[in-house]
């Protein structure tokens, strides 16, 4: 019985080794130290403790959130601008006409011909270029710098008549503070005093020119709270600068030079200040939709000048003759005017675009730009005049002046806006 129970247990264990020996576990490769009697458990017991293949390929999925970078090390873009601007004040008439009689204002018949209304500077070209770089590896802190400006831009209005003898009567509408009324030029309103005034028979023109340039720049320093999903968010804050310039011409010629003149006011508004915002990302795929707002708070430095020269052949046996002043500007108002005011300048940004290539994307956005306080031009200028204080007059008989100092400097602020279209190409090394 003992042989039989003993040859039985040899053929079982026999069988259960090879059947052991032939199933597919994986041989250790890491060599553990292993005793003789477990030579085969740990074979078991490793193929459920170790993937070595799937745990490298799973590893970076699971920690990419926390070192993910935001964008590469280096970007530059370049923009074209094509905005519109504020129409530029201008709430007094220059040129006015009848076609019978002198063209003073109040008189049947009398039309404004210049003046009077805004000046519509129609669209501006220009760019903007920004440049910056993250500080860190993981693109979350870094600066930047932009500038930008809209071309100087002009509009000009142009009268000319008298040449014909059925001409209509051209001239430039003043308030005289002598007559307490509304005359004609700098003088009273007689043709033998001399006031700019266009007649049948007598040749000449009246010309208005405006000049228009916006140009700033800005320094930032910029976080990003990284990708969060389909999202990014920047924060930025800085400094900016800003300068609205501006000038406006007013001019009379007439063939027989009775009285040609010249007026200048030019106006120019500079911001200093500080500068926080916002910018906001969303992409999915190769589109990318962008808006960004920013807050600028400082000062404004204004600036006027005023100046003005006339020549006449009157009082002069004919010969042409220098004054200064020309019917405007006089010199009661002649000269600089600066003041500092507190200003604000908002901003706001959308856009709209696609990667072309993994370092360039374009697209296409519209941005809207505030300023307030600032002067223009139009505003500046003062139609009330005291003949006995022009250039004219008081050159030619300086014992009669007398009365207040008119035209002055009005000083009148106003708010100014640009906005329109942005087309940009932005490359990231």
């Amino acid at each position: 019985m003992r042989k039989v129970f003993g040859t039985a247990l040899a053929v079982w264990l026999a069988g259960a080794s090879l059947s052991l020996a032939q199933m597919p576990y994986p041989t250790p490769s890491w060599g553990y130290p292993m005793s003789a009697g477990w030579s085969g458990m740990p074979s078991v017991i490793l193929v459920q403790a170790q993937e070595p293949a799937a745990a490298a390929a799973t590893a970076p999925l699971v920690e990419a959130p926390a070192t993910e970078t935001t964008g590469r090390g280096l970007w530059a873009s370049a923009e074209y601008l094509l905005w519109w601007v504020k129409d530029s004040p201008l709430p007094v008439p220059l040129v006015s006409a009848n076609p019978t009689v002198l063209p003073v204002l109040g008189t049947p018949g009398t039309a404004v011909l210049i003046g009077n209304d805004p000046i519509d500077l129609g669209a501006h070209s220009g760019g903007r270029f920004r440049l910056g770089a993250w500080l860190d590896e993981n693109g979350q802190f870094g600066v930047e710098g932009t500038y930008g400006y809209l071309a100087s831009r002009n509009a000009e209005q142009f009268v000319s008549g008298g040449a014909e003898v059925d001409a209509p009567f051209i001239g430039v509408p003043t308030f005289s503070t002598v007559s307490n009324s509304e005359a004609l030029g700098p003088l009273f309103p007689t043709v033998a005093s001399g006031e700019p005034l266009l007649q049948p028979g007598v040749p000449g023109a009246f010309r208005l020119r405006l000049s228009s340039r916006l140009e700033g720049a800005e320094v930032s320093g910029i976080w990003s709270s990284g990708t969060a999903g389909e999202f990014r968010l920047t924060l930025l804050g800085g400094f900016r600068y800003l300068e609205l310039h501006e000038r406006l011409t007013f001019d009379g010629r007439t063939s027989v030079r009775i009285y040609d003149f010249t007026d200048q006011f030019d106006t120019r508004n500079q911001f200093y200040g500080g500068q926080v915002g916002t910018r906001l990302d969303w992409s999915s795929g190769p589109l990318v939709l962008s808006a960004s707002a920013k807050l600028a708070l400082g000062r404004m430095h204004q600036e006027a000048a005023i100046d003005g020269m006339a020549f006449s052949i009157l009082g002069t046996a004919g010969t042409p003759f220098g004054y200064l002043g020309g019917i405007f500007a006089q010199p009661t108002n002649i000269g600089k005017y600066e003041r500092d005011r507190l200003a604000v300048i908002p901003e706001v940004e959308v856009s709209l675009g696609g990667r072309l290539t993994s370092w360039a994307r374009g697209w296409i956005g519209y941005d809207f730009l505030y300023l307030d306080p600032v002067l223009r031009p139009g505003d500046q200028i003062d139609r009330v005049i005291n003949p006995t204080r022009t250039g004219f007059l008081s050159t030619l008989a300086p014992a009669g002046v007398m009365g207040p100092l008119r035209p002055g400097f009005p000083g009148r602020q106003t708010s100014f806006w640009a906005q329109g279209l942005t087309f940009g190409l932005e490359l990231t090394y």
